[in-house]
C-alpha cells in the first residue's frame, strides 16, 4: 500500500520544517457508506486523495503554521475538511495546509485548492476540482469528472466516463483515457490527448491560441471536424473527405472534415489562432 510511504512523507516534511515554524499533524477517521461525499477547501499545499475498500474516510491533515487552523468535521453523509485564514496578512508560504485522504472509491468529491497540487486516484463516482493556480493529476477514474482552474495544468492517465475540463492558461494532457464524453477547453493552453478513442465517444478540444495536437493509434476510428480561424490543421491519418472537406496529408488548412477507417468516435477541434495536429502515435 501507498499509504504509510505518503504519510511518511508528510511526517518528514514536518521535521524539516525552519526551527522558527510551527507545525501540526492531524489525524480524523469517520464511518462512511457508498454515497459518503468528501467536501475540501484548501488555500495553499497538497491535496492527494486515494480510494480504498474499508466503510471510512481517514483524513490526515499537516498543519505548516499557525496562521491558519484547520476544521474536519462530518456532516450528515458529507464530510468536511475546510482551511480557514486567521490572518490576511500572511504570505503564501505560511497559508500551507497538506491533506492526505482515504475514502471508499464510489464516494464523492468536492476539491477547492488555490495553489499547490491536487492527486486523485481510483474513484468511481463524481469527483469536482476547482484551483486558481494549482495542478491537478487525475489517475484511474471512471465517473463523472469536472476541473476547473485559472491557469493550473491538468493531467489525466487511465480514465474513462466522462470529463469537462476548463482553464484559462493551464495545459491539459490526456493519456491513455477512453473517455464516453470529453471537453477540453482552454483560453491560452495547449491540449495533448494521448491514446485511443472509445467506440461511439464524443471529444472536443477547444483553445484560443496554443497547440491542440492529438496523438492516435493509426487503427483509430473516428469522424473529424478540425477548424481554426488564424492558424492551421496538420493531418497525418488517412482521411475519407466528407461533403465540402478536404483532405490534406502533411499540409497545412484552416478546416479539415473526414472520417478514419468506419468513424466510430466524433472529435471537434476548434482554434482562432492555435494549431491543430492530428498524428499517428
Amino acid at each position: 500500500m501507498k499509504r504509510p510511504f505518503r504519510s511518511l512523507a508528510l511526517l518528514v516534511t514536518a521535521l524539516a520544517l525552519p526551527l522558527g515554524a510551527r507545525a501540526e499533524r492531524l489525524e480524523r477517521t469517520f464511518p462512511a457508506t457508498a454515497d459518503t461525499v468528501v467536501e475540501v477547501r484548501n488555500l495553499n499545499g497538497q491535496v492527494i486523495v486515494h480510494a480504498w475498500e474499508r466503510p471510512q474516510v481517514q483524513v490526515v491533515a499537516l498543519r505548516r503554521s499557525l496562521v491558519v487552523e484547520t476544521h474536519i468535521e462530518q456532516g450528515s453523509n458529507r464530510i468536511h475538511v475546510h482551511t480557514h485564514l486567521l490572518q490576511s496578512s500572511a504570505p503564501a508560504s505560511e497559508r500551507v495546509v497538506d491533506y492526505e485522504i482515504w475514502a471508499p472509491a464510489s464516494a464523492g468529491l468536492q476539491l477547492q485548492l488555490e495553489t499547490g497540487a491536487v492527486d486523485v486516484e481510483n474513484f468511481t463516482d463524481d469527483v469536482n476540482v476547482e484551483t486558481v493556480a494549482a495542478a491537478v493529476r487525475l489517475r484511474n477514474l471512471s465517473g463523472h469528472t469536472s476541473v476547473k482552474t485559472l491557469n493550473g495544468s491538468i493531467l489525466v492517465e487511465r480514465c474513462s466516463g466522462r470529463l469537462e475540463a476548463t482553464s484559462i492558461s493551464g495545459s491539459m494532457h490526456f493519456l491513455d483515457s477512453t473517455y464516453n464524453r470529453l471537453v477540453a477547453n482552454t483560453t491560452s493552453g495547449d491540449i495533448l490527448y494521448e491514446g485511443d478513442l472509445r467506440r461511439g465517444g464524443s471529444y472536443d478540444f477547444l483553445n484560443h491560441e496554443g497547440a491542440i495536437e492529438l496523438r492516435l493509434p493509426p487503427s483509430a476510428s473516428f469522424e473529424l471536424d478540425a477548424r481554426t480561424v488564424q492558424g492551421e490543421v496538420v493531418n497525418e491519418h488517412p482521411l475519407t473527405p466528407r461533403s465540402h472537406g478536404r483532405v490534406p496529408q502533411r499540409s497545412g488548412l484552416h478546416s479539415l472534415l473526414g472520417t478514419a477507417h468506419t468513424g466510430e468516435a466524433m472529435i471537434r477541434a476548434t482554434s482562432f489562432s492555435g494549431k491543430i495536429w492530428m498524428r499517428k502515435r
